[in-house]
């Protein structure tokens, strides 16, 4: 598998400029995490897929899982409420964005506000939209700027089975690598190669036109399709 170092370094060699030239390679690195983010921006690959187990701690808002995922989470196809840590599966919980959560809180409220304040108090406390979620759905998982969070927020440690895409992170050591670097190497190259054109010593600079790059995309498109797993239908 190809790693950040080899990438980098073809590309300063096709530019014909040395590594040691600390300015243009930094220019370099950037131009290479640049085409890695414009790839993904356009379609969440299955290579990017991620299924993780994780503990969601007692009263906790929202939780970053980047850790978890290797990478930031992107979003959500399957969320599985576990009885243990250890369990492989469990209930899945339905997602909303936090505005549908905070619709259908208004929404309760409207339907169940008493007129006597004191009532009303008592009815938030004990019988709210919280408590109703919890007794009919258990919890809600939503994302918020790459974060996860549970409605109501858990009183107690809670163990998830998070099933999503994720964004890759930047390049940043030599021996970093993705998924990418083997499937689309050459598409990050001519790329980075454009887009460092004007660091070339002689202005016969390399074309890469919208078609190619386009092709490119096609091509990797069609390969993330065919990542489809077979299945033997069994009625017995």
């Amino acid at each position: 598998m190809a790693d950040f170092s080899d990438i980098y370094e073809d590309v300063m060699d096709t530019i014909n400029r040395p590594t040691t030239e600390t300015l243009v390679l930094a220019a370099c690195k950037r131009r290479i995490n640049d085409a890695i983010r414009h790839i993904q921006r356009r379609r969440a690959y299955r290579k990017t897929e991620r299924l993780v187990t994780i503990t969601y701690p007692a009263n906790a808002l929202t939780v970053d899982v980047t850790a978890f995922c290797g990478g930031t989470i992107r979003d959500l196809i399957a969320t599985q409420l576990l009885g243990t840590v250890d369990a492989k599966g469990g209930t899945i919980l339905p997602y909303k964005n936090y505005t549908q959560l905070m619709g259908a809180k208004q929404k309760y409220q409207n339907l169940n506000t008493p007129g006597n304040i004191n009532e009303w108090r008592y009815i938030t406390e004990q019988f709210g939209h919280e408590t109703y979620a919890a007794n009919v759905h258990r919890y809600y998982v939503f994302l918020m700027n790459g974060e996860i969070g549970l409605y109501p927020t858990p009183t107690t440690d809670v163990f998830l089975l998070l099933f999503g895409h994720v964004w890759l992170p930047a390049l940043s050591a030599d021996a970093d690598t993705n998924f990418l670097l083997d499937f689309a190497y050459d598409l990050i190259f001519d790329f980075s190669v454009h887009k460092m054109s004007l660091y070339l010593k002689q202005d016969n600079r390399l074309q890469f036109t919208k078609e190619e790059f386009a092709m490119g995309l096609e091509a990797l498109d069609l390969l993330d399709s065919q990542m489809n797993e077979n299945y033997v239908s069994n009625p017995t």
